[in-house]
């Protein structure tokens, strides 16, 4: 394992910046799963993933400011889903609820639809075997689908 201390973006306008399409020009392995936790510029690069690329298995993502950026996280979630499946999301208590009732701060796990194994979908999260609140002293924010 190594560490780049670089940052993601866009394009590269600072010597410490880095593309994601460079990034995954780094990778040798044929199953990636990439983890992106990029406070907020996770919409600046969202539809730079590569996601034809077959070596991409999964996306582990957290996704700010839902509210204000929503038509945004709406088209990345949905041009994600052509190929990936959601298996899991979780609402991030150090942010707020919006207007509608959608946590500020969402993580959402994605699979490659052929890697995929299809589950029983859950109506209500968090999931205690799985989830816990990011902020140990508030209560995790509930999630209610209708199925």
């Amino acid at each position: 394992m190594r560490h780049f201390r670089e940052r993601v973006n866009r394009e590269r306008e600072l010597p410490y910046d880095i593309t994601i399409e460079e990034i995954f020009q780094r990778v040798s392995s044929k199953q990636i799963l990439l983890k992106m936790d990029i406070e907020g510029d996770e919409y600046k690069i969202i539809d730079r993933l590569p996601t034809s690329s077959v070596n991409l298995i999964g996306l582990v993502a957290e996704f700010h400011d839902t509210e204000a950026q929503r038509a945004t996280f709406v088209d990345s979630v949905r041009a994600l889903q052509d190929q990936f499946e959601i298996v899991h999301l979780h609402g991030n208590n150090c942010s707020q609820i919006g207007r509608d009732n959608l946590p500020e701060t969402l993580e959402i796990t994605f699979v490659r639809k052929a890697h995929s194994m299809l589950h029983e979908k859950k109506a209500c999260l968090p999931l205690s075997l799985i989830d816990a609140p990011n902020n140990p002293d508030k209560a995790d924010y509930k999630i209610r689908f209708p199925i």
